[in-house]
């Protein structure tokens, strides 16, 4: 078995303080709160000192993989790799494409033969809000300018996703962050990375991204014109089909995945 472990820079001392270093150390780890669990993947939150300070961190876990997953992780990195790898990938295609997503603090990997058989990644909190609760808490307060550049700046972003050519099948309202400044200009990171497909320039592929963004926007907060706003800022960043064309594939994939699950309350 040949196992190793990979430290993005600045973080591998506050690890190494906690007994964290080796592959073991992080995959044997029960020092937080199980947060997601089920056979084959777990996520710990857990809480580090680092002089003083507390950050707090999540280790993801994945387990004997199935076959599907090394034929996965093998068709979006191009040759043989491990679940965690794919992901830390994803972050570094996102970050190079001005997409904020995971902060990424390490990952290791277990092989035999070049097949994975376990691996897991560390990242950091991401200083931001969750976009529902943004929403819900900022919504009422907000105008219709600033509910409109919010808006065209996720429309944006998403087409920043695309450019860089990656395509994420769980691309959700509630799986973005955002941060806002006083110029009134909204940052997006994104989360939730483990389905996601590289070297992706398929229409249908980015259809369906916006459809489940659009599906997750609640009638509760977002009108048609809110959404149309949102398409609108998407194609005006580049895309080929005229925004009319355009919102009613994204609408039709909504009415999709609405008929598929329950829209969370938020």
């Amino acid at each position: 078995m040949n196992e190793k472990v990979f430290f993005e820079e600045g973080y591998k001392d506050i690890f190494v303080a906690a007994g964290l270093e080796s592959f073991s150390d992080f995959l044997d780890f029960d020092g937080g709160q199980i947060v997601n669990k089920n056979s084959r993947r777990q996520v710990i939150k857990f809480s580090l000192d680092d002089n003083g300070t507390s950050r707090e961190f999540f280790l993801k876990c994945f387990f004997t993989p199935q076959l599907k997953d090394i034929f996965f992780v093998c068709r979006n990195l191009g040759k043989l790799g491990t679940q965690a790898q794919l992901e830390w990938q994803t972050t570094r295609v996102l970050n190079e494409n001005g997409v904020g997503t995971y902060k990424m603090a390490c990952f290791g990997e277990k092989r035999s033969w070049g097949i994975e058989r376990a691996s897991f990644f560390v990242t950091e909190k991401i200083d931001a809000a969750e976009l529902p609760e943004y929403v819900s808490q900022n919504w009422p307060q907000m105008n219709e300018k600033e509910k409109l550049s919010m808006l065209c700046d996720l429309g944006k972003t998403v087409k920043r996703i695309h450019t860089a050519k990656l395509s994420l099948p769980d691309l959700y309202l509630w799986h973005f962050f955002v941060t806002a400044d006083e110029a009134g200009r909204f940052d997006f990171s994104v989360i939730d990375l483990h389905r996601a497909k590289h070297n992706i320039t398929s229409r249908s592929e980015r259809i369906k991204n916006l459809g489940r963004l659009y599906f997750s926007m609640s009638d509760k907060y977002f009108t048609a014109e809110h959404k149309y706003q949102l398409v609108k800022s998407y194609a005006d960043a580049g895309y080929e089909f005229i925004t009319e064309k355009l919102l009613h594939q994204v609408r039709s994939y909504a009415d999709v995945i609405a008929k598929r699950r329950r829209l969370p309350k938020y």
